[in-house]
């Protein structure tokens, strides 16, 4: 029961690197500009995310302290108040992202301006991490977030063909704008693999105690969870291939983008994407909070 509750750990992690404002804007756009040809790149933003959260976390298991403050015990405190101000302002700007979607996800679900709920979100974010812990964070944002499987859902009932799917793993050229190509190629790995997923890995590996006993756990973790995130977004891009590629619709917008569940959850449609959109963003900005103090805690060496 403990193996499967730490899974949880890499369940929240995957929201944050890929169920979450930036990353099903691009899983979006690429499906609708590009059909399956962009399968790889989620693939790859994967590999490369699982492998450096398992040794974040190996890292945490056996040496009891995150790589931030491994880094600040082996070269000091100056070389890393570097690192420490580059990640903050990071740390920042997604928060503000974070954020904005989730106020965005709550007007399509109210019809109100998103603006008028940036405050309300951010306070709901002080108020989970102010009277919760990290157990409970955890689980919740862990369970909760388990509504994003309606990507996969829709795509697996849109029979998008196994073919057509597992060749959209294989690199190729595209036919047309290889510009566009190459740049959401990397908007895909830029959203997904980002410091702050690493940090906050390593330091629920420590908030859970983990041992030199835990590093098969630490193993399955990261690449089972990370494996989630993974599913939805690539559940996104296909039913955004399938839905909006015929149409053409070049996706500018949320609210266009929610039309990809339409044909599968009818009336339901922008509910089910709003919902899985809010849920990401709150997931990510609640992480990337705790990983501001987590980060700030580690660099000048407090409890």
């Amino acid at each position: 029961m403990k193996k499967i509750v730490n899974l949880v750990l890499g369940i929240v992690t995957s929201i944050g690197g890929f169920v979450e404002v930036g990353s099903i804007s691009t899983a979006a756009q690429a499906g609708s500009e590009f059909g399956f040809s962009l399968l790889w790149a989620i693939a790859a933003a994967t590999l490369f995310l699982a492998s450096l959260a398992e040794m974040a976390g190996r890292v945490a298991a056996i040496g009891k302290r995150s790589m931030t403050a491994a880094v600040r015990e082996r070269l000091g405190f100056h070389f890393q108040i570097v690192p420490l101000g580059a990640e903050l302002i990071i740390d920042v700007l997604l928060l503000t992202a974070e954020i904005g979607g989730t106020a965005i996800a709550v007007k399509m679900l109210t019809g109100i301006g998103f603006q008028w709920w940036v405050l309300p979100v951010g306070a709901a974010v002080w108020l989970l991490l102010w009277f919760g812990n990290f157990t409970v964070i955890e689980n919740g944002v862990g369970v909760v977030g388990m509504i994003t499987l309606s990507f996969v859902v829709a795509a697996w009932r849109l029979h998008p063909g196994l073919g057509r799917v597992v060749q959209g793993f294989i690199p190729t050229m595209p036919n047309h704008d290889l510009t566009r190509y190459a740049f959401l190629s990397v908007s895909i790995v830029g959203a997904t693999v980002s410091p702050y997923l690493l940090n906050f890995y390593a330091s629920g590996a420590i908030e859970e105690k983990w041992t030199a006993q835990d590093l098969w756990t630490n193993r399955l973790t990261a690449f089972l969870g990370m494996g989630f995130g993974s599913t939805v977004a690539m559940g996104c891009l296909v039913t955004a291939a399938i839905v909006l590629g015929p149409q053409h619709v070049k996706v500018e917008t949320y609210e266009q983008a929610a039309l990809m569940f339409v044909p599968v959850f009818g009336p339901w449609a922008v509910t089910l994407f709003a919902l899985s959109l809010g849920v990401g963003c709150f997931g990510a900005a609640v992480e990337i909070t705790l990983n501001a103090g987590y980060l700030l805690g580690q660099t000048f060496g407090w409890t």
